[in-house]
């Protein structure tokens, strides 16, 4: 097997992976995501899916499978209905390289003790990735509202550690999203509002993977693609 093959494998593994993990515990229903299904950037070739999670909020899994340069995955999970933060992951395979990047946003009113109490958890889990190297990151606007990024380099070595840290990430937010209470509707209408501003200014004051999409989609699409798909505001 070439290393393109097994970064391939790899990849199909952490979608089929967070897929599973998800539809264990929620109701997932696929959307259409229309001409934002393909894409094409920098030549990449990448396949979107969104899924509404009843009761939760929004993922959207994209991949990029195909033998190059580099392939890749990249995991949004959106909450709309309890106070929870945003999660991001991107997890790039140049060849023998990897390199991964988890966040937590805070896009939400309040954080209150609960919400600190699992912030701290999802730190401690950073523990499983102990001797490897840090990813370096250059400082952004969003970083105030970053309450938690693990950013690594890695090798073909650690695939398996890779996707079970990410696994156990996916379960600890579970466990999140099962202690924290219901919004109520005028709530759910400001945790909206926190994640469309948010949106809309990763598009103006924009940022490293932003301007990717801006370069290869335009100012508009990006945003629209955003909205109805990348963090589902519009269906929500």
């Amino acid at each position: 097997m070439s290393i393109n093959e097994k970064n391939q494998k790899v990849i199909k593994e952490m979608r089929e992976m967070v897929l599973d993990c998800i539809s264990n515990e929620y109701k997932l229903e696929e959307r259409d995501c229309g001409k934002f299904a393909k894409l094409i950037i920098h030549n990449m070739e990448y396949a979107t899916r969104c899924y509404t999670v009843e009761n939760v909020g929004n993922l959207t899994i994209m991949a990029s499978v195909k033998t190059g340069p580099l392939q890749m995955i990249t995991v949004v999970f959106t909450p709309y209905y309890k106070s929870l933060p945003l999660l991001s992951a991107d997890f790039m395979y140049m060849n023998e390289k990897r390199t991964f990047l988890v966040e937590l946003y805070d896009l939400v009113e309040r954080k209150e003790l609960l919400y600190k109490q699992y912030m701290q958890k999802f730190i401690e889990a950073q523990t499983a990735l102990s001797g490897l190297s840090d990813a370096i990151l250059k400082a952004c606007w969003y970083d105030t509202i970053r309450s938690v990024c693990t950013s690594k380099n890695a090798g073909p070595e650690d695939d398996e550690k890779i996707v079970s840290f990410f696994k156990e990430n996916i379960k600890l937010f579970v466990e999140f999203e099962k202690s924290m209470e219901q919004l109520s509707v005028n709530e759910r209408q400001k945790k909206k509002e926190i994640t469309r501003k948010y949106s809309s200014q990763l598009v103006t004051e924009a940022g490293p993977a932003t301007n990717v999409f801006k370069s290869a989609l335009g100012v508009e699409d990006t945003k629209q693609f955003f909205d109805k798909v990348f963090f589902g505001i519009d269906e929500f």
